[in-house]
């Protein structure tokens, strides 16, 4: 008798502790976004360089240096957590840059840094801004990046500075939605592409057109 009095209190108990539990909620995965890509196109007349030209990895300033997407509005900085870039914007500006510059048939070669022997020409830069700015309901995508390209030198200096530029460029977002911030972004990263690669010919190639 004892032992089902005893038992008694443990199945009371566990019915009630029953309802303590709760099966997992499922997270939904993170949706990962990439740059919309397309090649470089030249101006008629623009002459083409018989040199090569290496992609050294871009840098990116801090805040930057994670795939979780940056907005700026008047309540602060946010960072997005359910939709993510798919690698960090540095990467995506180096691939998306290294791909167009090839395709465009500017250089005799493009490659980037350490794939191949070293260039005549390296480029590289740092991205300052890769967000979307909202301000009294406005968006606009921006892009701003700092780009050196260097010659290499059989001084005992070693590599000279060939050409430096700050870019900056603003694009307006349609809508709040990610795929929006997305679309905004590509169209500025295509303007930085474009002009980037009509002051490469200007500049290496001592400005004949």
């Amino acid at each position: 008798m004892r032992s089902k009095i005893g038992i008694i209190p443990w199945l009371m108990a566990t019915m009630v502790c029953w309802g303590c539990f709760k099966a997992p909620v499922m997270q939904q995965s993170p949706k990962l976004h990439t740059l919309e890509t397309a090649a470089v196109t030249l101006d008629e007349g623009l002459p083409r360089l018989e040199a090569t030209l290496a992609i050294v990895p871009f840098k990116a300033a801090t805040i930057l240096r994670t795939t979780r997407m940056v907005r700026l509005s008047d309540s602060g900085v946010k960072l997005s957590s359910r939709h993510l870039w798919a690698v960090p914007p540095a990467d995506m500006l180096t691939d998306l840059l290294t791909s167009s510059l090839a395709n465009s048939g500017i250089f005799k070669a493009v490659w980037q840094q350490g794939q191949v022997t070293p260039a005549d020409f390296s480029l590289t830069g740092f991205i300052e801004k890769f967000q979307s700015i909202s301000n009294s309901g406005n968006r606009e995508a921006v892009l701003a990046v700092i780009v050196v390209v260097t010659g290499n030198s059989k001084m005992p200096a070693g590599k000279v500075v060939m050409f430096q530029k700050h870019y900056q460029f603003r694009t307006r977002i349609q809508d709040d939605s990610p795929q929006a911030m997305v679309s905004a972004l590509s169209d500025s990263a295509r303007l930085f592409t474009g002009q980037l690669a009509k002051d490469l010919v200007a500049t290496l190639g001592k400005g004949k057109t």
